[in-house]
């Protein structure tokens, strides 16, 4: 498969970007969310944006080369050498538990299917903390070691800002978020 070009990989740190602030912010508000009691439109924007953002990273920085599902998906391999052999499983990570969360936020989630859900993604209980206990150290890691030629010089994965920036609210929270 061919590898993508510098352009290619500097544009794509600024969709890297929004899909990492969309995450970090959507899981600061669900933590700092108080007691729910009945149907919350506001709350479910919060989990839906969470869960899709948390899908999307989760197939960034796991996917080998030989997986990715279209020749122009960027993975976190195609900015790092040997991510997954080198980074990733140094972590101390739940792999298996972001590959089947990864499948169950796509599966009947995100689209129409006669294949229904028992259950609205709100009635669901989700492990929102122990994604991002997951999640979170491949993107410190990440962002220690993307090298600063594969980066938008105007993008803040390099400089850390995104991350520095974002103030992490207590993740110990429910787990249900049923509205």
């Amino acid at each position: 498969m061919k590898k993508p070009s510098f352009e290619e990989l500097k544009k794509g740190t600024d969709y890297l970007e929004f899909h990492l602030r969309m995450y970090i912010e959507t899981y600061n508000e669900l933590n700092s969310e108080k007691e729910l009691c009945g149907w919350n439109t506001k709350h479910n924007c919060y989990l839906e944006s969470n869960l899709l953002h948390a899908r999307v990273l989760i197939e960034f920085f796991t996917t080998p080369p030989e997986s990715k599902n279209y020749p122009t998906d960027l993975i976190a391999e195609d900015y790092i050498e040997d991510w997954n052999a080198k980074y990733v499983k140094g972590l101390k990570l739940n792999h298996e538990f972001l590959i089947t969360c990864k499948k169950k936020i796509g599966g009947v989630q995100f689209h129409l299917t006669s294949i229904h859900s028992p259950l609205l993604i709100s009635q669901q209980e989700w492990p929102i903390s122990e994604i991002f206990k997951n999640l979170y150290p491949m993107i410190l890691e990440f962002t220690n070691l993307i090298p600063n030629e594969k980066v938008d010089p105007d993008s803040h994965i390099t400089t850390k800002q995104l991350i520095d920036n974002l103030i992490f609210l207590n993740d110990e929270y429910k787990e249900n978020f049923s509205t």
